[in-house]
């Protein structure tokens, strides 16, 4: 043995309870001379907080302590894969900063939110980052380059849809309240008309679709209905009513709806 190393093979499992860290896995690796701890094999780390706890997976991770030997960061390398139950997510490669809230995803990352009114939110880009308030509410995403911003409102049916260069989405209970859209906005949504049918009954319809481009747009939501929209410059907008809905302008550029790939459990993160 070597002081200061530490190796472990095979259903490996070890628990930092006073950080509130789980790292499991086939393969474990730590030095304490660079304060770096490696997983491989089914490699998990596990962040526990008071409301909820963050599965990270990859094919390799790495978790760094600071000069006061806490764990700070976690960084992972291929095939990433995270659950939290309001917030689920893909990429190739990620790095987290406990310390700071901050979740970095590159490679074709996806993020999915589930917020205290809405559920089925996807956001997409070519790199995501993701700020935290506290240690579990999402405070903003930044998502820049092909960006895209994709909201069910109708299962399977009609999906409120917002696209652009670069999107930042603002959020509240982890719902997203705010979108602002630099460069090439687009915005497909369906204004929603509630009936009232008796006093415990409302039925929800849908007037048509509104189809707005611009250079920037700025997109007030709520349940992931669109509430208003502010535009910079001279908007390329139209409305079809919903017996009249052009199914060539139904969906933005680059619409694809990945919602399969969505871990529903952290168990499928290392399946």
């Amino acid at each position: 043995p070597i002081k200061g190393l530490s190796i472990g093979k095979g259903n490996v499992y070890f628990e930092d309870t006073i950080q509130h860290l789980i790292f499991s896995g086939n393969y474990f690796f730590s030095d304490d001379s660079t304060k770096t701890v490696l997983l491989t094999d089914k490699a998990l780390v596990r962040s526990v907080s008071k409301k909820d706890t963050l599965y990270i997976h990859a094919d390799t991770l790495f978790a760094f302590k600071d000069s006061l030997d806490e764990f700070k960061q976690v960084k992972g390398y291929y095939n990433v894969l995270f659950f939290k139950n309001d917030l689920q997510g893909k990429c190739d490669s990620m790095f987290y900063d406990r310390k700071v809230g901050k979740m970095e995803l590159f490679e074709e990352p996806i993020v999915w939110t589930i917020g205290e009114k809405s559920e089925k939110s996807e956001l997409k880009g070519d790199f995501i980052e993701v700020l935290f308030k506290g240690d579990s509410l999402i405070q903003k995403m930044n998502i820049i380059g092909n960006s895209t911003v994709l909201l069910e409102v109708d299962s399977g049916v009609y999906y409120n849809q917002i696209g652009g260069k670069d999107i930042t989405a603002f959020f509240s209970n982890n719902d997203i309240v705010r979108t602002d859209v630099r460069g090439n906005a687009r915005t497909v949504f369906f204004p929603e008309n509630k009936d009232k049918e008796t006093d415990t009954s409302i039925v929800i319809k849908r007037l048509g679709m509104n189809r707005i481009y611009a250079s920037d747009l700025r997109i007030y939501l709520d349940s992931n209905e669109v509430k208003g929209v502010t535009y910079f410059d001279k908007p390329d907008g139209v409305f079809y009513p919903i017996e009249k809905l052009n199914k060539e302008e139904q969906f933005i550029k680059g619409f694809e709806w990945k919602i399969a790939l969505r871990p529903k459990n952290w168990k499928e993160l290392i399946e």
